[in-house]
């Protein structure tokens, strides 16, 4: 087995290789880091060995918060434990797939930005999926542009145990739009909105992108622009995660502009 320069195996897929590639960044160099997530909202990296690296790495761009799963480090360590699946802390620690969604759907505020970090890899599954908002948002505009009007609505949708009423896509200062969705026993849709989001969750289909994550590979990207799921999976899977906001001097904006023209890559199933 062979590696490419940014730590790619060769044994991955032709496609799956390419789209990790296409959103590469060197993690010793911050500015670029910094630069991607301002462009696109996501950047993919490798080398990050530990939950230390993985700190380290995200502290020079964002500032993490605490997360009930995580320990005092603000590192949430997302492995398979039937006890917290039992005391309610999600699908996440189970080896059941998780729908593409945004972190902390339900809170008033959710995190910025969301680190993620293999550190092993399951043996069978476990894909990671990430969608781009602003390319749905994009696809809504062009073939259901009545979805797109009514899902930015602020009471089209409920998340969460405490019903928050929020937009799926919210729309903010100077063109920006920020997106929010789960698709769970969690989210309450509005009777009118119904349709809209039928169409929604048929566009996010289309715009999959999935990676086969090797250990010490990861990714960034913005909670407000981009969904993050994951495949099922066979036997032992460990990833780290970090949830933070942008450190000031980083200057990142919420979501993506609402006439985004610019596409990420093709997606793929």
């Amino acid at each position: 087995m062979t590696t490419t320069d940014s730590g790619v195996s060769t044994a991955i897929g032709r496609q799956h290789m390419s789209e990790f590639e296409h959103f590469y960044v060197d993690h010793q160099q911050p500015a670029a880091v910094v630069e991607a997530l301002r462009d696109r909202g996501i950047v993919t990296f490798a080398g990050i060995a530990d939950r230390t690296q993985l700190t380290r790495f995200a502290s020079a761009f964002m500032i993490s918060r605490g997360h009930r799963d995580a320990d005092a480090d603000h590192v949430t360590g997302i492995r398979p434990d039937e006890d917290l699946v039992q005391r309610a802390a999600g699908v996440g620690f189970s080896r059941a797939a998780v729908r593409p969604h945004t972190e902390g759907s339900s809170l008033p505020n959710p995190p910025h930005l969301l680190a993620l970090a293999c550190v092993s890899p399951a043996p069978i599954g476990g894909t990671t999926v990430v969608i781009d908002g602003a390319a749905v948002y994009r696809h809504l505009q062009t073939h259901d542009p009545q979805a797109a009007e009514t899902l930015s609505q602020p009471e089209a949708v409920r998340f969460g145990a405490g019903a928050l009423p929020a937009a799926t896509f919210e729309l903010l200062a100077r063109d920006h739009v920020a997106m929010r969705y789960r698709a769970d026993d969690l989210v309450e849709v509005a009777s009118d909105a119904r349709r809209a989001w039928e169409s929604l969750r048929e566009a996010l289909l289309e715009h999959q992108i999935r990676f086969k994550l090797c250990a010490g590979q990861g990714l960034v990207l913005d909670n407000t622009r981009w969904l993050h799921g994951r495949a099922a999976f066979e036997g032992d899977r460990l990833f780290n995660r970090v949830v933070g906001d942008p450190r000031s001097e980083a200057r990142l904006p919420i979501g993506f502009t609402k006439n985004e023209t610019r596409s990420t890559i093709g997606t793929g199933g």
